[in-house]
C-alpha cells in the first residue's frame, strides 16, 4: 500500500510529519520525544545498569536518509530500527556526545529493559515457553550458560534466538542481561481457526504482515465483563484489561454474558482452545467501560463522557453492540456521537445496527449517526448450526436495515452475526465458549479488524489514521453480497481487499484533506489493467447536525472521477447530498489516465471539512510500460479444447522490447515468450487445471532495464455437471419424520448435494443421509436432490423419492387428575385442576367440563373451574392432533354454598344517645351474631338490631353469620362515631358532620370527605375516596389552567341540601354537596366526571331498578338529570359513573327515578314550585380557595335581605 499526499496546503503535510516524528512506537511503550517523556509504558518495571556504555534509543529530526545512515554505521552497528525514525545502537560515551553533535540528531534514550518484553509476559505465571531475541550472537554461549544456572531448559537456538522452557518469574531477571533484545512468548503454529476469520479473510493478511492487534486498545461499552475482577477474568481475555470501569450498580461483573461473548470477538487470545477461538485481534488491549445491572438492564452514561473516558485512556476504537430503538431519527444520541467525532477525529466508533429486521428502516440509534461505522450482521458458516448460518454470502435475517429517515445508506457494512461462538461469563455460563447471534456479534468482530488496520497504518507505514480513514479503507474494500444497500450496506468486510488486495490491484489512500466551500482536492493515477475493477471510496465526519433539522449531512462533499475517454463518474452514481460516504466502482475500467477530484460544493459549518479518501486499482501507476494487457475469452474450460489468446500492448516509445509470461501455475517452464504480431505481443493459453491465474508480464527494454509490475487475470474452468446421487429410498419414518439415505457418486470433484422437501430447500450437504421432520402422521412428502461439484457445477437434473409417514391411530391417555382441594369447596368459587396426559406423536387440546386448559409443562395441562353446588364430577378429555380422544369422569367434587357476612346501617355517627338501626345484608346465613361496641362478646343474635349509643366515643362492628356448611364474619373499625352534644366542628379530611366552613346547614352535614391533588393544565386529575360512609369514590376533572394545590371535599348530608328550594323527584339514596376549589376555578374546569356507588340492598329493599339509578344536580332553580351509566358490581355495590362536567360547586343528589330517561345531554327537572331566580355574582380571585364559595356569598346576601325586611 501507498499513502499518498496531495494537499492544497503544504503547512498541512508538514504538521501530519511533525507530529508523527515525536513518538517512537515500540511494543512495550510509546515514547514520546518531543516532551522526553513516555505516553503509554508497562506499570511493571525491572532495574537497569546504570553504566553509560549499552543500548540505546537513538531518535532523528526526519525519516533517514541514506547519507545519515552511512555516517551512523561508521559509529556504531545498528541493532535495529524503531519507528518512527529511530535506530538501536550500541554506544560508549564518546560514541554518544558523537551522535549528539550529528545536525539530524533528535532525541536519544537508553534501551530500558522493560522495553524487552512482551506485555502479555507480565500476567504470566508457573512454567512457560519463551523465545529470546539478542543483539550480539557471539555471545550467545554466555546467554545460555546463565539461563541454565535459573533452571532453564533449552528447546531450540540458532544464531541469535534461544527458545527455553522457565518459570515466568524469572524472566525480570533475564531481561537485565545486557545482550537481550526481546522475550516474547512462543505459541505453536496451528491450523484451525474460527469460521468468521475465514469469512472476512482476517488471516490472510494478518499472518504475512504481522497483524495481532498489538499496541492498540480497544473500547468496549457493555453489560459487564467476566468476574469483573481483573485477576479472575477468562483466561482469553486475562492480562489485557487496561481498565475495567463500572457505569451502573458499582459491580463491573457480567451476570448476562453479552459483555464477555463481546469482548473475546474483539480480542480472545483463544488460550483455552489453542488458539482455535480466538478474536480478531488476539493482542489487542481492552478499555472495559461495564453499563448492565444484575436486571440486564443497560445504564448508558452521557455519550460524551462514555466516549471521552476511553480516548484519554488511549482507545482510538470504540466497540458498541448496544442501542436504543428511536429509529428513523437524528436522536440527541446522533448529535452527540457526532459532535464527539468532529471533535476527535482519530477515534472510530462503531455501533450495531440492530436486531430489528427484516424490515426497512430500523436502524437503531446512536448507530443511525452519520459518523459513526453502523455494522449489520451476515451469515456465519456453521452449516450444522441450521439455516441462519448456512450461507456466508446472506444477510441474517434479524439484521435491522436502512435507510435512515433522510435517505442515508446505513449500515455501513456487515460482518458474521450468526453463531458466534466466543468466551463465556463464568457467572452465567458453565462452558469456556457459547454461541450468540445478533450484530451485537458482528460488531466487535469489525472493531477488531479495524483494529488490524490500525495497528497495521501505524507500524508497517508509521500512519497516524484518521476514523474516517478506516471508516473508507474497510467500506473500499467490502464485498458486495448481491443484497441491496439498504441490508448490506456497502458490503461485507473483507481485509485482503483491504489493505492487501490480489495482483495486479493496489491500494492509495489519502488522509487528513481539508475543503471550504467552493475549493477543491485533485490526483491522477493511470490505471494499466482493465481485469480489475477500480474502486474509489470518500468519507468524511460531517459537523454535527441540529435535531430539527430535516436532513443530518451538514457539510457537503462530492466525488467525481474522470475516465480517459471524458467520461464523468460520480459519487454514489449522481451528485449526492444526503450521505458523507460516497462510492464509485468501473467494471471494467478503461487502460488510461484518471483524474480523481473532492469538491467542496457546500461547507457551511465548521470552516474546513477534513476528509479521508481510498482507491484501489490495476497497478495505479504514475506511469506505465504496458499499456493494455488482456486475455480473451477470460475463461476457458478445462477440456483442454479452448484456447484463450494472451494480447499485450506496449509503450510505443519502449527501445528493443520483448515480452514474457509466467505460465509455471500451468505446468510450464516459468518464463514463456510472447510472439509479436503487428505492435501486438500474442500467447495462446490451454491447460486442463482448473482455477483462477494471475500471470505476470516480463518486459524486457533498452537492453537493461526490466518491467514486471503487470499481471492478468485468467479462469480455466471446469464445466461438466457432477453426476447424480444413486440408490435415493426411505430408511425408516414415523408419525413426523422421515429418514433418506443415498450413495454419492465417485466423482472426484464432487462436493455436495442440495436436498429439496416438497420443492423447499432444506439443506445442502455432503453426507448420505437426511432425516426430515415437522411432519404430520399419514401425509406423503417428496425429497429432491442433486449433486454440486467443487467448482460450482450443478446437475440439472433431480433425483426424487416420495415417501409417508405413519398414520396416527392411537388414542392419548390420560394418567392423573389433581384437584387442588376436594374437601368444603365453596360454590362459586374457582377450583383448580390440574391433568397428567400424554400422546405417541402430540395432544391438541385437554378440555375439562368442555374448557379448554393450557399446556404449562410437558405432559401437564391445568386450568380453573367455577364450583358447582352440590356433587359435581368432572368430565376431562383430550384430544391428539389426528383426532383420537379419550375421555375421564373418575373426578368429582362436593360444592357446598357457605355464608357471606355483610351489613349496612342507617347512620354511622352523631351526637348521644345516638340510635343506629344495622341491616343485615348478608347471603346463606341462618344464624347472626352481633358485636356492635367492639368488646368481643355477643350483644344481638337476631339479623337486623337496632342500637342506642349513650356514651360518647368510636366503636367497632363485626357481624358472624354460620349455617351448615361454616361461618362468616365481616368486620368494621371504628364503625360508629358517637359525640357529645356541645362538640364543635371537626376539621380533618373525612368525619361525620362538620370540617371547614362551607355554606351548608352545619347540622345537615352527616359525613365530610375531601382529597387534595395538584392541578396542571390540560392533564386529567383523579381524585379518590376512600371512607365506606362516602357514596362517591372517585372524581375525574381536566383543567383549562394550572391551578395549584385543588381540594375536592364531598358532603353527606342528612337530608335536602339547604342551599335548594326543593327535593329531586324520585327515590333519594344519598344527597351530597360537591366543593372543587373555590368559585373561579369552577370556570376551568373542562369536563369532569363522578364515580358513585350504591348498596345492592337499598335497590332491592326500595324495589328501584339499577337502570333507573341518576346523578341529579341543583342548577339555577331547578333540578338537571346528568349522563349516568352503570360500569360494574363488586361486593354487594353497584357503581355508577355520571358526566359532571362543570357542575361542580353544587347540590347534587343520588336518585332512583323510574321515570329517568336515557341521554347523553344533562336533563332539566322543573321543580314543584316556582321560584325566583336571582344574579349571581362569582368572583375571579384565584387565591380564594374556600370550597362553596359563591354559595356561601349567595346565602350570605339572602340571609342580609331577610334581616333588613325584619328590621322593616
Amino acid at each position: 500500500m501507498l499513502l499518498c499526499f496531495f494537499f492544497t496546503c503544504s503547512t498541512t503535510l508538514a504538521r501530519e510529519a511533525d507530529s508523527s516524528s515525536d513518538h517512537i512506537f515500540l511494543k512495550a511503550a510509546t515514547l514520546n520525544t518531543s516532551h522526553t517523556s513516555i505516553v503509554r509504558e508497562n506499570t511493571v518495571t525491572v532495574s537497569a545498569n546504570d553504566n553509560a556504555e549499552g543500548y540505546y534509543l537513538v531518535q532523528f529530526k526526519n525519516p533517514i536518509l541514506p547519507e545519515w545512515k552511512a555516517q551512523i554505521e561508521k559509529m556504531s552497528e545498528i541493532h535495529g530500527y524503531i519507528p518512527e525514525n529511530a535506530y538501536i545502537l550500541h554506544l560508549n560515551e564518546p560514541q554518544i556526545n558523537r551522535i549528539k553533535s550529528l545536525p539530524y540528531f533528535k532525541w536519544m534514550g537508553e534501551y530500558k529493559p522493560e522495553y524487552k518484553i512482551d506485555p502479555d509476559l507480565y500476567h504470566l505465571d508457573g512454567q512457560i515457553t519463551i523465545v529470546i531475541s539478542t543483539f550480539d550472537s557471539a555471545n550467545l554461549t554466555e546467554l545460555k550458560k546463565s539461563l541454565l544456572e535459573m533452571d532453564a531448559i533449552i528447546v531450540a537456538e540458532n544464531s541469535n534466538q534461544i527458545r527455553i522452557k522457565i518459570n515466568g518469574s524469572v524472566i525480570p531477571s533475564i531481561v537485565k542481561f545486557e545482550n537481550v533484545a526481546w522475550i516474547e512468548q512462543y505459541n505453536p503454529p496451528v491450523i484451525l481457526n474460527d469460521k468468521t476469520g475465514e469469512i472476512i479473510e482476517v488471516d490472510t493478511v494478518a499472518h504475512p504482515h504481522n497483524l495481532t492487534g498489538a499496541g492498540q486498545v480497544i473500547a468496549i461499552a457493555d453489560t459487564g465483563l467476566g468476574t469483573g475482577n481483573l485477576s479472575t477474568l477468562h483466561p482469553d481475555i486475562k492480562g489485557r484489561v487496561d481498565a475495567l470501569y463500572d457505569w451502573s450498580d458499582g459491580n463491573p461483573a457480567d451476570t448476562n454474558g453479552h459483555g464477555t461473548h463481546v469482548a473475546g470477538s474483539a480480542l480472545g487470545n483463544g488460550s483455552l482452545s489453542a488458539g482455535q477461538y480466538k478474536g480478531m485481534a488476539p493482542e489487542a488491549h481492552l478499555f472495559f467501560q461495564a453499563c448492565g445491572d444484575d436486571s440486564s438492564s443497560l445504564n448508558i452514561p452521557p455519550l460524551h463522557q462514555l466516549f471521552i473516558e476511553a480516548y484519554n485512556n488511549g482507545s482510538r476504537i470504540h466497540s458498541n453492540s448496544w442501542g436504543s430503538d428511536s429509529v428513523l431519527s437524528y436522536s440527541t444520541e446522533a448529535v452527540a456521537l457526532d459532535n464527539f467525532t468532529w471533535h476527535h477525529p482519530d477515534m472510530l466508533i462503531i455501533f450495531a445496527a440492530g436486531n430489528d429486521g427484516p424490515y426497512s428502516g430500523t436502524i437503531n440509534s446512536p448507530g443511525i449517526a452519520k459518523n459513526a461505522l453502523t455494522v449489520g450482521a451476515s451469515e456465519n458458516y456453521r452449516s450444522e448450526r441450521g439455516i441462519d448460518s448456512d450461507d456466508p454470502s446472506d444477510i441474517a435475517g434479524f439484521s435491522s436495515r436502512g435507510p435512515t429517515f433522510d435517505g442515508r445508506i446505513k449500515p455501513d457494512v456487515v460482518a458474521p452475526g450468526t453463531s458466534i461462538y466466543s468466551t463465556a461469563s463464568s457467572l452465567v455460563y458453565p462452558e469456556d465458549y457459547v454461541y450468540m447471534s445478533g450484530t451485537s456479534m458482528a460488531t466487535p468482530i469489525t472493531a477488531g479488524s479495524a483494529a488490524l488496520i490500525r495497528q497495521y497504518f501505524l507500524n508497517n507505514l508509521s500512519i497516524h489514521p484518521s476514523a474516517a480513514l478506516l471508516k473508507a479503507i474497510l467500506i473500499n474494500g467490502a464485498a458486495d453480497l448481491g443484497h441491496s444497500s439498504n441490508s448490506q450496506g456497502w458490503g461485507r468486510l473483507n481485509l485482503t481487499n483491504s489493505i492487501d488486495p490480489v495482483f495486479p490491484a493496489h491500494i492509495r489512500v489519502h488522509d487528513n484533506i481539508n475543503l471550504s466551500t467552493n475549493t477543491s482536492w485533485t490526483t491522477e493515477y493511470y490505471v494499466d489493467n482493465s481485469q480489475t475493477p477500480l474502486k474509489a471510496t470518500l468519507v468524511w465526519n460531517d459537523y454535527p447536525a441540529t435535531t430539527s433539522a430535516g436532513k443530518a449531512l451538514v457539510n457537503n462533499l462530492d466525488l467525481v472521477i474522470i475516465s480517459p475517454n471524458n467520461s464523468h463518474y460520480y459519487g454514489n452514481g449522481a451528485p449526492d447530498n444526503v450521505n458523507n460516504v460516497e462510492q464509485i466502482r468501473i467494471d471494467p475500467p478503461e487502460e488510461g489516465w484518471y483524474t480523481f477530484s473532492v469538491n467542496g460544493t457546500n461547507v457551511p459549518q465548521g470552516s474546513e471539512q477534513q476528509f479521508a479518501f481510498v482507491i484501489a486499482g490495476g497497478s495505479l501507476n504514475n506511469e506505465t510500460v504496458v499499456r493494455k494487457a488482456t486475455v480473451e475469452p477470460l475463461s476457458i474450460g478445462s477440456d483442454g479444447t479452448e484456447t484463450a489468446i494472451l494480447r499485450v500492448e506496449l509503450n510505443e516509445n519502449l527501445v528493443n522490447p520483448a515480452v514474457y509470461v509466467n505460465l509455471s501455475q500451468l505446468g510450464y517452464s516459468s518464463q514463456q515468450n510472447l510472439t509479436n504480431n503487428s505492435s501486438v505481443w500474442e500467447y495462446g493459453l490451454n491447460s486442463t487445471l482448473e482455477g483462477t491465474y494471475y500471470f505476470g508480464l516480463n518486459v524486457t527494454y533498452n537492453e537493461t532495464s526490466c518491467d514486471n509490475s503487470t499481471f492478468v487475470k485468467f479462469n480455466i474452468i471446469d464445466n461438466t455437471q457432477p453426476a447424480n446421487v444413486a440408490d435415493l429410498y426411505p430408511v425408516d419414518a414415523g408419525y413426523s419424520w422421515i429418514n433418506w439415505s443415498w450413495e454419492n457418486p465417485i466423482d472426484s470433484d464432487f462436493n455436495n448435494s442440495i436436498i429439496y422437501i416438497d420443492a423447499i430447500h432444506e439443506a445442502t450437504l455432503n453426507s448420505t443421509y437426511y432425516n426430515a421432520t415437522g411432519f404430520s402422521p399419514n401425509t406423503s412428502h417428496t425429497i429432491s436432490i442433486r449433486t454440486v461439484d467443487k467448482n460450482g457445477n450443478i446437475n440439472q437434473s433431480w433425483t426424487n423419492n416420495t415417501s409417508s409417514t405413519e398414520a396416527d391411530v392411537t388414542d392419548p391417555q390420560i394418567h392423573d387428575i389433581v384437584l387442588n382441594n376436594s374437601e368444603n369447596l365453596s360454590a362459586g368459587e374457582l377450583l383448580a385442576i390440574t391433568v397428567n396426559s400424554t400422546d405417541d406423536y402430540e395432544l391438541s387440546e385437554v378440555l375439562a367440563d368442555g374448557k379448554q386448559l393450557s399446556n404449562i409443562e410437558g405432559t401437564l395441562w391445568t386450568g380453573n373451574l367455577t364450583i358447582l353446588p352440590g356433587m359435581q364430577y368432572i368430565n376431562v378429555s383430550a384430544m391428539d392432533t389426528s383426532g383420537n380422544r379419550v375421555w375421564d369422569n373418575s373426578s368429582s367434587y362436593l360444592g357446598l354454598i357457605m355464608p357471606q357476612a355483610n351489613f349496612t346501617s342507617n347512620v354511622t355517627s352523631g351526637k348521644v344517645p345516638l340510635q343506629v338501626q344495622f341491616n343485615d345484608t348478608s347471603h346463606n346465613a341462618t344464624e347472626w351474631n352481633w358485636d356492635i361496641d367492639g368488646d368481643s362478646s355477643i350483644d344481638y343474635e337476631i339479623p337486623n338490631p337496632s342500637h342506642i349509643y349513650n356514651k360518647t366515643g368510636t366503636y367497632s362492628v363485626s357481624l358472624t353469620v354460620n349455617n351448615t356448611n361454616g361461618t362468616d364474619t365481616y368486620s368494621f373499625e371504628n364503625y360508629i362515631k358517637v359525640e357529645s352534644r356541645d362538640s364543635g366542628t371537626n376539621e380533618g379530611g373525612s368525619g361525620g358532620g362538620g370540617g371547614s366552613t362551607t355554606a351548608e346547614e352545619y347540622s345537615n352535614i352527616d359525613f365530610k370527605d375531601f382529597t387534595i391533588r395538584s392541578v396542571k393544565f390540560n392533564e386529567p386529575v383523579t381524585y379518590e375516596f376512600k371512607e365506606a360512609a362516602n357514596p362517591v369514590r372517585q372524581l375525574d376533572l381536566v383543567s383549562s389552567r394550572n391551578a395549584g394545590q385543588i381540594k375536592i371535599v364531598i358532603e353527606v348530608l342528612k337530608n335536602t341540601s339547604t342551599l335548594v328550594s326543593h327535593s329531586p323527584a324520585g327515590t333519594v339514596y344519598s344527597n351530597l354537596n360537591i366543593w372543587a376549589g373555590n368559585s373561579a376555578f369552577t370556570g376551568n374546569i373542562q369536563n369532569s366526571s363522578v364515580i358513585f356507588r350504591i348498596n345492592q340492598d337499598w335497590l332491592n329493599q326500595e324495589s328501584v331498578d339499577a337502570s333507573d339509578i341518576g346523578l341529579k344536580v341543583f342548577e339555577n332553580g331547578i333540578w338537571i338529570a346528568l349522563p349516568t351509566e352503570y360500569i360494574s358490581k363488586a361486593n354487594n355495590f353497584l357503581y355508577f359513573k355520571a358526566d359532571t362536567d362543570r357542575y361542580l360547586n353544587s347540590p347534587f343528589a343520588i336518585v332512583g327515578d323510574e321515570y329517568k330517561e336515557v341521554t347523553e345531554k344533562p336533563v332539566a327537572e322543573e321543580p314543584e314550585v316556582e321560584t325566583q331566580s336571582g344574579t349571581e355574582s362569582k368572583s375571579e380571585d384565584a387565591s380564594a380557595q374556600t370550597p362553596g364559595f359563591t354559595a356561601i356569598f349567595a346565602v350570605a346576601l339572602i340571609a342580609g335581605a331577610a334581616l333588613i325586611m325584619r328590621k322593616d
